[in-house]
């Protein structure tokens, strides 16, 4: 039999998880005055959706944004947007509205695309697992959205590890990133060269520290030097000369000798061509400095 101690700790467990699960500021509405079937889609004007009060991603990456607004644009939706009848908890008059559960850059797509309507389906439960797991699967959500969502929702990491699948270590990182500054988890969020693991040591430094330290790090990455690169017309023309070279020194080649030469010749006389005059002459001067 437990003891009273360890039955204490799971009641606890248990009302925490309870707790964790209220957090989510989405109220399902009533069946009797639904509206809409779940799981059925419909096509809802897109003016009558309020965008998820507790979506994860707070940035949108417009250069994906532009890539699915053509998508959509050639073929058009591809997949259904989730939504939900529902009141938000903490409103002072709570009020039946239309939210976004699921879908948040296909509606923001469709919205700038112009589109009346979108198709969607309704759901009314499950709100914060679907959610997460429809946010995760389609596209990676940001390690500090993720960090964020975690920490705001106070979600367990029995929740994550088990319902999700995250590992504890990465469930433990997420924590740790939340001793970054703000301003440092603002600015990292809206870019995906930054690898959680550079974040993860200045966030594991005291607060006082931190910025410095971030913009050390930024200083460092957007002036790496770039490595150099050779022009291959350049490069080419640098041939043409050691070969003309090559023939001037050794007169007396017989034509066999020269079946190779002859094979190239075509495609040295077209790369020439592809400079105008000024080009030309510029890799005749810089040729004739780099023989010197």
């Amino acid at each position: 039999m437990a003891s009273f101690k360890d039955q204490i700790s799971e009641l606890s467990n248990q009302i925490f998880e309870n707790l964790n699960i209220n957090t989510f500021p989405l109220v399902p509405v009533d069946k009797s005055i639904r509206e809409y079937e779940e799981n059925k889609e419909y096509e809802i004007p897109v003016d009558l959706i309020f965008d998820n009060p507790c979506e994860i991603r707070k940035h949108i990456d417009q250069e994906e944004l532009e890539a699915l607004k053509n998508s959509i644009r050639a073929s058009g939706q591809n997949s259904s947007i989730i939504l939900t009848e529902a009141t938000v908890d903490d409103e002072a008059k709570p009020e039946k509205r239309i939210y976004l559960i699921s879908g948040q850059r296909r509606l923001h797509a469709c919205r700038e695309l112009g589109f009346q309507t979108i198709r969607a389906r309704f759901i009314y439960c499950n709100f914060r697992n679907v959610c997460l797991e429809d946010n995760i699967v389609r596209s990676d959500i940001h390690y500090i959205d993720m960090a964020e969502y975690i920490d705001k929702y106070k979600l367990t990491t029995k929740y994550l590890t088990e319902t999700l699948n995250i590992s504890k270590q990465t469930v433990s990182d997420y924590r740790t990133l939340m001793n970054l500054d703000e301003k440092i988890r603002n600015e990292v969020r809206k870019r995906d060269d930054i690898p959680k693991r550079d974040m993860l040591v200045i966030a594991r430094k005291k607060a006082d520290k931190q910025m410095e330290s971030f913009s050390n790090y930024i200083n460092k990455k957007e002036h790496k030097p770039m490595k150099k690169t050779v022009d291959p017309k350049s490069k080419s023309y640098r041939d043409i000369c050691n070969l003309r070279d090559y023939l001037r020194k050794n007169p007396n080649l017989a034509d066999e000798d020269l079946s190779d030469v002859y094979e190239v010749a075509e495609e040295i006389i077209e790369l020439i061509k592809m400079y105008n005059e000024n080009e030309y002459q510029t890799l005749i001067y810089n040729n004739d400095n780099f023989n010197k």
